[in-house]
């Protein structure tokens, strides 16, 4: 077999057949989620993120960047 390499060999991943019995794990397991999240009082849909409004500005006068969960100068010169 000369020229032929499995998907292993390669590095390439098989996504898994969807059966009706995993189909059937999945929405069990939504249902039980959305039933947990009724119990716990957590809200079911996640919070948008935040918004920077543009009137507010760095210290320098620049705009803010959001990058990661944290503001940094737009300029780049410095941390806010």
């Amino acid at each position: 077999m000369v020229g032929r390499m499995s998907y292993a060999t390669r590095g390439i991943k098989r996504t898994p057949k969807v059966t009706p019995e995993l189909e059937r794990h999945r929405a069990v397991r939504a249902e039980f989620l959305r039933e947990l999240a009724e119990l716990q009082g957590t809200a079911p849909e996640p919070t948008p993120p935040q918004v920077i409004p543009p009137e507010e500005r760095c210290h320098c006068g620049s705009k803010w960047l959001d990058v990661g969960n944290r503001r940094i100068c737009g300029l780049g010169l410095h941390d806010g």
